[in-house]
């Protein structure tokens, strides 16, 4: 479909959209009359007020948002040509290859996103600035071949005027969305719009995938088959190797009160450091059930376009893009402190980080046998390590566990416990000061002896701890720790 084709059909639509509630509106009115007929005017008018309200205010209402409204582009920190000659070069050089004008302006963002938007006017038929947003993620995690295919997809959808009065597709989700979210569920002037609104959204959804498809075109024309279709593939990896970044080291941090000083250097040190698991993503393709309702096609699907798209030799350079900033991490830092912030939350090293989450990570993970001990021992001992080892040792595990484990049986009993005791152990050695956390990339944080600096498994130890007749010598070695057992 051409950028002609669809401008009209969006204007089209658009237009069939608002005719749908004139004649609403004047089904509406012409019911009015026909209930004064029958009954006193003032009872008709509070009978069909309803449905006035909903086919006339609701929509004009909605078309008055839509026209005022403007797409608002994503916040970022600007890269100006002096800062980024490398980048800027590459980026004009790609857009003439493209056929288009380049950006006016660079900006980078804190997401696993590249994107070209321009503020054009008069509905998408004067253009206007351009800005080219490019996630700094995606600079840590692609090579150079591959930004350039990400960037030519980008560009891809100027030269091929897929934004042609898309102002006009844009403010049509905005008015119709709007209309719908305004009407109740059981307002039957509603049911008619709600109808019209999937169909203008299977319409405009089925144009956006094969745009898509087409950008992906220009991106084989620019970067040659195999980084085009490589660089579909690592978006997928990134963005999943970005979400396990946040919920296994921000989010736990940020949660806390804390926050990294180098959030996107730390992303930098998780690929590097996650290489076997990032090699396992890149051999499986996303399960993705596809959908009339999505707006890209399914990754397959563009493999295979990909595939099949008229080769050209073009060499593939596997440096890393972020050659492209030599100063990507001074920046990542500058865009950490404009756009992310502190929030009131503390600034740590990683180091410092993990140690502090990691030590209430282990305080979350005793607080249940630690209360339970408190209640074994209640008015007769204070609730410490010394006094879990006595309860056991006086052959009263079963009282101290029992409620923990409620499932399992006598002989079961220590097995399971041991490893709800490792929290416990750990939490007296760290309040004793012999043990440290260390930051890992990759993997969890490690237990370190404070003196010889080896890792430390207090597992085993637990296990002597909930046996009577080895309970001494676990005792012992804990004092060769120098865990205080009063803790």
């Amino acid at each position: 479909m051409t950028a002609p084709i669809r401008a009209g059909l969006a204007v089209a639509m658009l237009a069939g959209f608002y005719l749908l509630a004139l004649v609403q509106l004047v089904a509406v009115f012409a019911l009015a009359a026909w209930l004064a007929s029958l009954i006193p005017g003032l009872l008709a008018l509070k009978l069909i007020w309803p449905l006035i309200v909903a086919a006339s205010g609701t929509v004009g209402l909605a078309l008055w948002r839509a026209i005022r409204s403007r797409p608002e582009p994503p916040e970022g920190l600007p890269v100006t040509p002096a800062q980024a000659p490398m980048l800027w070069n590459a980026v004009r050089s790609l857009a003439a290859e493209v056929g288009t004008r380049p950006p006016d302006e660079i900006r980078l963002v804190p997401m696993v996103n590249a994107a070209v938007v321009e503020q054009s006017r008069l509905l998408g038929l004067l253009s206007g600035p351009r800005h080219l947003y490019l996630g700094i993620p995606l600079l840590y995690g692609l090579n150079l071949a591959q930004l350039y295919a990400v960037l030519a997809h980008e560009l891809g959808h100027y030269s091929g005027r897929h934004t042609a009065l898309g102002a006009v597709a844009y403010r049509g989700r905005l008015a119709i969305g709007g209309t719908i979210t305004r009407i109740g569920r059981y307002n039957p002037v509603g049911w008619a719009f709600k109808g019209y609104a999937r169909l203008y959204l299977l319409v405009d959804h089925a144009v956006v995938r094969r745009q898509e498809l087409e950008a992906d075109r220009a991106a084989v024309r620019v970067a040659g088959r195999q980084a085009a279709g490589d660089a579909l593939r690592e978006l997928h990896v990134i963005d999943a190797a970005w979400d396990f970044y946040f919920s296994r080291y921000v989010g736990p941090a940020w949660e806390s009160g804390h926050t990294p000083e180098d959030l996107f250097g730390g992303f930098r040190h998780l690929l590097a450091n996650r290489q076997p698991e990032l090699v396992r993503l890149r051999q499986t393709t996303p399960d993705h059930h596809p959908s009339r309702w999505d707006t890209h096609p399914p990754l397959a699907e563009r493999l295979s376009a990909i595939a099949s798209a008229p080769v050209r030799n073009v060499a593939v350079d596997d440096r890393p893009a972020a050659l492209l900033l030599p100063e990507l991490d001074l920046l990542g830092r500058e865009l950490q402190a404009a756009l992310v912030g502190t929030d009131g939350r503390t600034v740590l090293s990683w180091p410092e980080l993990t140690a502090f989450t990691a030590a209430a990570a282990t305080e979350r993970a005793a607080a249940r046998v630690v209360a339970r001990l408190a209640e074994a021992v209640a008015g007769t001992a204070q609730p410490c390590l010394g006094a879990l080892l006595d309860l056991v040792e006086a052959g009263r595990l079963v009282e101290l566990a029992q409620p923990l484990l409620p499932a399992a049986t006598r002989r079961e009993l220590a097995g399971e416990f041991a490893p709800m005791l490792v929290p416990v152990l750990t939490l007296a050695a760290l309040r004793s000061g012999v043990v440290r956390w260390r930051h890992s990339w990759s993997g969890p944080p490690e237990l370190l002896g404070v003196h010889d600096g080896k890792p430390l498994d207090l597992l085993e130890l637990a296990q002597l701890a909930v046996v009577p007749e080895t309970t001494p010598r676990a005792r012992h070695w804990l004092a060769a720790l120098g865990v205080d057992l009063a803790v």
